[in-house]
């Protein structure tokens, strides 16, 4: 249960938020990520790795050498990666050599000490090579009707509020992408499991936990561990305090008081990934 409701409150202030743009100054730092994700599986000809580095404000240069990948089983020698632009700010880690079948560790050591927050820190599987797909499949968009949002500059700097025509976005995937996600959810280890909707959990988790919210202007961190009345998550589910927008989840009733207590609980307790 309490899985289901951080992977959904993840989500709502996924689709919800924006990014920083109340007020005329950049912000500090936002949190980076890596795709696969945490207990993600890739084949061994998996081509390149996504790497979305840290922003540290006064700081724009990417350090690529403080992103490092190592096999789990030899975690001090780094596995050679060259790093390509693709785009945005965003990077692939294409490794100098094909990856050897195994358990994997990669780290971008960067870290935004004003606020603790460090960079993000993944372990994945790779598994045998595998066929790779020309297309992920079909997108269909679902319009929403028009709805408000933020439109801030590059660094969320300024902003301004404007309506727009909203829509929800589905990948409906191809056969071999199906194909490939049926058997990233083959056993890994001694017969245990990794279904998707783990990689999905640990996805929100790593979303949240010490993380700046994007909206806000005052460096409010989603879920700060051992303190739900600093965790705008709590504020934003309960419709008060808000730095934009309005109560999650955005449509339905609010979550019951017993649902509340549990989350305010998890993170009194630590905000454990459980």
């Amino acid at each position: 249960m309490r899985s289901a409701l951080l992977v959904l409150a993840a989500t709502s202030f996924t689709l919800s938020t924006s990014r920083p743009a109340d007020a005329c100054s950049p912000p500090p730092c936002w949190g980076g990520a890596f795709v696969p994700g945490n207990h993600g599986r890739v084949p061994a000809n998996a081509p390149a790795l996504f790497w979305r580095p840290m922003f540290v404000y006064d700081d724009l240069t990417s350090h690529r050498m403080n992103v490092v990948l190592t096999r789990a089983a030899d975690p001090t020698t780094p596995v050679p990666l060259t790093a390509q632009s693709f785009g945005f700010g965003d990077f692939l880690l294409a490794p100098n050599a094909p990856l050897a079948p195994g358990d994997y560790v990669l780290t971008d050591h960067t870290d935004c000490d004003e606020f603790g927050i460090t960079g993000p820190q993944v372990a994945f599987t790779v598994g045998p090579t595998a066929p790779m797909p020309s297309e992920l499949g079909t997108l269909t968009a679902i319009p929403e009707g028009v709805q408000p949002i933020e439109l801030s500059t590059s660094l969320g700097s300024c902003s301004v509020q404007t309506p727009v025509a909203a829509a929800q976005i589905q990948l409906t995937p191809s056969g071999l992408v199906q194909d490939r996600r049926r058997a990233a959810d083959r056993p890994l280890h001694h017969g245990r499991r990794m279904p998707r909707d783990r990689q999905a959990h640990d996805l929100a988790y790593q979303a949240m936990i010490n993380v700046v919210a994007a909206d806000c202007s005052d460096q409010r961190v989603i879920v700060k561990p051992g303190d739900p009345s600093a965790s705008y998550l709590v504020d934003k589910l309960r419709g008060v305090d808000l730095c934009s927008g309005a109560r999650m989840p955005p449509q339905g009733a609010p979550l019951s008081d017993a649902d509340m207590a549990r989350i305010e609980a998890w993170i009194c307790q630590g905000a454990a990934n459980n």
